[in-house]
C-alpha cells in the first residue's frame, strides 16, 4: 500500500513539473500586439443562459506566430503589415501553449441571421433578420491602428450589459473582464461594415464559459461574438436560425441553431 500511494505521488509530482516546464512564463519584447494568428476551419454555436447565441471559432490546421520560422514567419509578417501592427514592441509576459493576445485571421465580411418561420409580416421565413440582431464583441483592432494608444475604459463607459452577457476572463485574470486594449464592438448586423469585424474577440484562448447545455473547458474554441434579438416575432415558437459568415477569400460559413422565443 505504502509503495502504491508512493508511486502514485511521485507520479503526480513528475506529471506537475513537466506541464509547469513547459508552460514556463517568459518576458520577451514583441514587435507585434497579436503574437498568434489562426486560421479558422469553421465556427460553431451555442446559446447562452440569457438565450443568446454564443459565437467561436474553431480551429483550423494553420497558424502564424511571432516565434514561427519560414514561410510561417512570412505569413505573421503579412498579417501584421495588413492590420498596421507593426511597432508596438513592448515586453510580453507569455506563456507558451496557453493562448493570449491570439486572433483568427479570417476576415469578415458580413454576417447574416435567417429562420426557417416567419418571424413578422415584415419579415417572413427565410429573410434576413440582420435589422434586428444585435452584434456584441470586442477587438484591439482600435487599438492597434491609433499607434497603440487609444484604449476603452470598460468599467467608466455604459458597457455593464456587456460584461453582463461575458462570462469569461481574459488571459491570465481570475475576474470577469476585458482587457483594455479591446474596443467594444456593438451594433445591428445590419448597420456593421468589414471594418467592424476584424480582429473578434477577447484575443484569448483559456477560456471557459457557461451554455444551456455545458461548460466549454479551456480550448474548445475562441469567443468572437454574441447575437442577440432586439425584437421578439410575433408568436412565440422555436426558430431554426441559420447564421451565415461571409468571409473576404470567398468562403461562406454558415451553421444552424434552435431558438425558443416566449
Amino acid at each position: 500500500m505504502k509503495i502504491n500511494v508512493l508511486h502514485q505521488f511521485f507520479t503526480c509530482a513528475i506529471c506537475a513539473a513537466l506541464f509547469f516546464s513547459c508552460t514556463r512564463v517568459t518576458e520577451e519584447k514583441i514587435r507585434s500586439y497579436a503574437v498568434l494568428f489562426w486560421d479558422a476551419s469553421d465556427f460553431a454555436m451555442e446559446l447562452t443562459d440569457n438565450r443568446d447565441v454564443v459565437m467561436f471559432w474553431t480551429n483550423g490546421s494553420g497558424y502564424a506566430s511571432f516565434e514561427c520560422k519560414g514561410e510561417k514567419a512570412k505569413r505573421y509578417d503579412a498579417l501584421c503589415k495588413k492590420f498596421n501592427d507593426l511597432d508596438y514592441k513592448k515586453k510580453t509576459r507569455y506563456i507558451k501553449y496557453i493562448g493570449c493576445r491570439e486572433y483568427f485571421s479570417e476576415e469578415i465580411l458580413s454576417i447574416d441571421v435567417v429562420s426557417n418561420a416567419d418571424f413578422d409580416a415584415e419579415r417572413p421565413a427565410g429573410s434576413s433578420l440582420s435589422g434586428i440582431v444585435r452584434f456584441l464583441s470586442a477587438s484591439p483592432l482600435r487599438f492597434i491602428q491609433s499607434g497603440y494608444k487609444d484604449t476603452y475604459d470598460w468599467e467608466g463607459r455604459q458597457t455593464q450589459e456587456f460584461l453582463s452577457r461575458f462570462p469569461f476572463s481574459f488571459c491570465y485574470s481570475n475576474e470577469a473582464s476585458v482587457a483594455p486594449q479591446h474596443h467594444l464592438v456593438e451594433g445591428l448586423l445590419a448597420e456593421l461594415n468589414q471594418d467592424d469585424l476584424q480582429l473578434l474577440g477577447t484575443g484569448s484562448s483559456t477560456i471557459s464559459y457557461q451554455t444551456e447545455s455545458e461548460l466549454f473547458p479551456y480550448g474548445s474554441g475562441y469567443f468572437f461574438g454574441y447575437l442577440s434579438f432586439v425584437q421578439e416575432p410575433d408568436a412565440p415558437g422555436v426558430h431554426e436560425l441559420t447564421v451565415t459568415v461571409l468571409l473576404a477569400d470567398g468562403r461562406s460559413l454558415s451553421q444552424t441553431i434552435e431558438k425558443t422565443f416566449y
